[in-house]
């Protein structure tokens, strides 16, 4: 796997050769900080044909230029029964259930809203509670009040 940084500071790397490297994945973050970047040789790597490769689909197919024979001769293998499909075979629509995956800040985002609320609705009660309580006691006093004036 290749690192977030991995590629942070070259600007002028023009190749890039990742090929035969045992690679299933490749986080498309790492290439953008490669402004000059020509030629990027991807072949003979086994990718998985699942949501994380989407992104790094959809980067190839808008770069095809970088890629010296293009898409062809990539393939990736389906996760369920690893049978392999060439790359031009597939489009967008090929992952397009991908779209409504959540990433784990999604879900961290998603858990903090939980708790926030959580907490909201119990200060919410606490207040509610107490302001209850106040006007009970409160209408309890002007009762005894009224009571003792009638004695």
């Amino acid at each position: 796997m290749v690192g977030k940084n991995a590629f942070v500071g070259l600007t002028s790397l023009r190749e890039l050769e990742l090929q035969q490297n045992g690679f299933t994945v490749l986080d498309v973050g790492v290439l953008e900080p490669l402004p000059s970047l020509r030629v990027l040789r991807l072949e003979g790597n086994p990718w998985l044909c699942n949501c994380q490769f989407a992104k790094l689909f959809m980067w190839m197919k808008a770069n095809q230029h970088k890629l010296p024979s293009g898409i062809e001769g990539l393939e990736c293998s389906l996760p369920v029964d690893g049978h392999r499909i060439p790359l031009n075979l597939l489009s967008e629509d090929s992952f397009k259930d991908c779209t409504n995956v959540l990433t784990l800040t999604d879900f961290l985002i998603v858990i903090f809203s939980g708790i926030s609320a959580s907490v909201a609705a119990i200060i919410a009660s606490f207040v509610l509670a107490s302001t209850v309580h106040c006007f009970q006691r409160l209408r309890k006093g002007t009762k005894t009040d009224e009571e003792d004036g009638f004695n």
